[in-house]
Formats: structure tokens, C-alpha cells, sequence
């Protein structure tokens, strides 16, 4: 039986970040990449239903997938990850929540991820009274583990880097330390964003 992993995040550039992840580090392979220039491929789910609404799904090496799915705001990640616990098939087998921290430095790591972590044990403790968290604090919802996860990194504030603990300041940062680009330009750049095309778009 193929099995699923779910990744939920907040935007399409959280999708980005996290779609180099899965194809450089994990080793995954996308059935999805343009050919030639042109649009992503049709790809269909273990189910054989299409992946659609910006979601990706990836291969892994062990023949399972990975499917990544924007939410379009962080206040969608809970309600998300509720919707795929009522609907899940057999082969639904993990969901995490990747948030941003939205603490500044130092990191507030523990706090923003708890609270999510609290905020959706409570929400499928509503369908599920046995639901719960286990010794390493996954929710057990049935066959499902659910976990959250925040982008943040601990290097000190500077020129470039956002002072909020986020996925951009996670790339500002990894920039600065690779030295291969101007961190200055992208930090530029995520200033003339908005906020709310920030949680909305990214």
C-alpha cells in the first residue's frame, strides 16, 4: 500500500522552500515538472484523483508520496489539518503544520508551536476524545501522527536579516552564512511585501 505524508504550510514560497527540500534532501522525484518550458504535468494521488489547487506530490525513493499543500494563510494550517484527519484514507499516514515562529529574536519557538500544537489537539478531540499527545508531543489521531514544526533559525540580528522569526529570515540567513548572494536585495525585497501578501501568497 503506497502511504502518504502530508506537509502543510502557510504559502506558495513556503512551498518552494519546502519542494528543493524534498527533491534535494530526501531524494524525492517530481512527476509534476514541466517538460520543455511549459506547465506542470498532470499528476493523480494513490487514489488516482488529480492533485490540484497548487498542491504538489512528490515521490519518495520507498515508492510512497509526499504531497505538500498550501494553505493560504496560517490561520487555514488548523482547519486544514482537521479537514485531512476527517477525510483520511488508509494510506494517510503523518501530517505537520509548518508555521512561522513570528517571534523575534531570540526565538520564541516553543511557545507559537505548543499553542498551535494545543489549538489543534483541541479541534480533533471535538470528532475524537481519544485523540492525544504522545512522549515525543505528536497528536495520535486513529492511524494518523500529527506533528508542527516552525521555520526559525538562532543567528543574531543583522544588517538583512528579518528581526521575525520566519522562513524568510531563515533564507536571509542561510544567504549570509553561504555568502552567495547580496542578503541586503531579498531582505529588500520581503520589505515591500505586505503582510498580508506575506501570510496569504508566500
Amino acid at each position: 500500500m503506497t502511504e502518504e505524508r502530508v506537509l502543510l504550510c502557510e504559502g506558495f514560497h513556503d512551498r518552494s522552500f519546502l519542494k528543493g527540500w524534498i527533491l534535494r534532501r530526501a531524494k524525492c522525484s517530481d512527476p509534476g515538472a514541466p517538460k520543455g518550458g511549459g506547465p506542470r504535468e498532470r499528476v493523480v494521488d494513490h487514489a488516482r484523483k488529480p492533485v490540484s489547487e497548487g498542491q504538489y506530490l512528490f515521490h519518495t525513493p520507498t515508492e510512497n508520496h509526499v504531497r505538500v499543500v498550501p494553505c493560504h494563510g496560517d490561520s487555514k494550517l488548523v482547519p486544514a489539518a482537521v479537514h485531512r484527519v476527517r477525510r483520511a484514507t488508509q494510506n494517510v499516514r503523518r501530517v505537520v503544520l509548518c508555521v512561522d515562529d513570528d517571534g523575534t529574536s531570540p526565538p520564541g519557538v516553543a511557545d507559537r508551536a505548543q499553542r498551535v500544537r494545543m489549538n489543534l489537539l483541541n479541534a480533533i478531540q471535538k470528532d475524537d476524545s481519544s485523540a492525544a499527545l504522545n512522549v515525543r508531543g505528536e497528536i495520535v489521531a486513529g492511524q494518523i501522527l500529527l506533528s508542527v514544526v516552525s521555520w526559525h533559525c538562532h543567528d543574531e540580528p543583522a544588517p538583512g536579516i528579518p528581526s521575525q522569526q520566519s522562513l524568510e529570515r531563515l533564507v536571509c540567513a542561510s544567504i549570509a552564512a553561504a555568502g552567495i548572494a547580496d542578503e541586503t536585495k531579498v531582505a529588500a525585497w520581503l520589505s515591500s511585501i505586505s503582510m498580508t501578501s506575506h501570510k496569504s501568497h508566500a
